[in-house]
């Protein structure tokens, strides 16, 4: 298996790295798919003729009033948020980044430096354990690169009987997926058993043990001034999306390689 780590936190350098695939790793196969991996089905215009009436004497009544529940909330939201930003530029105090009790209770505005002081020190889990980083929060993007299957779907009417004909054809490529979306784009097992030549593999593997998964973390209060923050809401405005630049390889192990700033691949 081979996969891609990215390492982000809230650090002064910013950019994004790319990264490549491992060489021999499949050719992109255009054209039709392999035998056995077609799948054809048919409906008949009776059963159109009843999923039709179903639908418009049970669902639509029941569409409508959802439809109108939905619209009069966001009507109600949109006013009620307009409503709220106007009071608040009109009453917001600048406190300036000196804690200030004599605004306290009220709604201020202050634009000050986030401070060091009481920053957890966050680690990227698996082989990146011994590594630490002071900060925020820190987000573990994780990908795998695997076969992916895609569908296309075709659905013709018959010439005879008003029924359809829907025929499902897939696709296999490799590429880089997402850990959240492994179950769904890096599955297991496929419409077809030519993976070997479709992706140059026998089928896809698992998760890498010491491989870290994807995960976002914040903590829990931050100082920002001489103010403290508690609302989860206004921490995760933060952004994590600058690689950090100081993890180096991990200790003990050289199945490892860096390809670029907080970015790390394993074969």
């Amino acid at each position: 298996a081979c996969s891609s780590v990215f390492l982000l936190g809230e650090l002064v350098f910013s950019g994004l790295a790319l990264r490549r695939p491992p060489s021999g790793m499949g050719n992109i196969l255009s054209g039709e798919p392999d035998d056995g991996s077609v799948e054809v089905e048919h409906e008949s215009g009776a059963s159109r003729l009843v999923s039709g009436i179903c639908l418009a004497v049970c669902v639509a009544p029941i569409l409508v009033v959802v439809m109108c529940g939905v619209v009069g909330w966001n009507e109600q939201r949109a006013v009620c948020e307009a409503k709220a930003l106007d009071a608040g530029r009109e009453t917001a105090k600048d406190a300036g980044c000196a804690a200030a009790t004599q605004h306290s209770g009220a709604l201020i505005f202050a634009g000050c430096e986030l401070q060091r002081e009481g920053l957890p020190k966050w680690t990227g889990g698996g082989d990146f354990g011994s590594q630490m980083h002071l900060g925020v929060g820190l987000r573990v993007k994780a990908e795998m690169f695997c076969c992916i299957e895609r569908e296309e779907k075709k659905t013709e009417k018959n010439s005879v009987g008003g029924g359809t004909t829907t025929t499902t054809k897939y696709f296999y490529e490799p590429g880089w997926v997402d850990y959240s979306d492994l179950d769904s784009k890096c599955k297991r097992t496929f419409h077809t058993r030519n993976l070997q030549k479709t992706c140059d593999v026998s089928a896809n593997p698992g998760w890498p043990s010491g491989a870290p998964t994807g995960t976002t973390s914040y903590a829990t209060r931050i100082k920002v001034g001489n103010y403290t923050i508690g609302e989860s809401d206004m921490i995760k405005q933060v952004s994590l999306n600058t690689p950090i630049t100081d993890w180096a390889l991990p200790p003990n192990t050289r199945r490892w390689k860096k390809d670029g700033v907080g970015t790390f691949t394993r074969n």
